[in-house]
């Protein structure tokens, strides 16, 4: 009988450790499904931000200044070259909507 008793007490505590081992291994789980949603999120992320920085940067490059523009800008309203030039980029090279921009119309 003691051995029947010997044998149930280390059932016990092999079933507990082996219990112990499983936990371990749900929590590994749980961890590594986090930690793969989280790099997902991260991708998607990255890949939005690289989207709204690249936008502007494209509309910007297309935009092509003419010099008589600008020295009519700087020669009429007084305004630095760098100002000038400002204006003609945020009218995108429209040099009514530049003049009427800067001239508050």
């Amino acid at each position: 009988m003691a051995d029947h008793e010997d044998f149930i007490e280390e059932h016990a505590e092999e079933e507990q450790k082996s219990d112990k081992h499983n936990w371990g291994a749900a929590d590994l789980e749980k961890v590594t499904a986090m930690s793969s949603n989280e790099d997902e999120k991260e991708v998607e992320v990255l890949g939005n931000l690289e989207r709204l920085i690249e936008a502007p940067m494209e509309k910007k490059a297309t935009i092509k200044l003419k010099k008589e523009d600008v020295q009519t800008i700087i020669d009429e309203l007084l305004v630095s070259k760098l100002r000038a030039e400002k204006e003609l980029l945020n009218a995108e090279g429209d040099l009514k909507k530049a003049l009427r921009s800067l001239t508050g119309f």
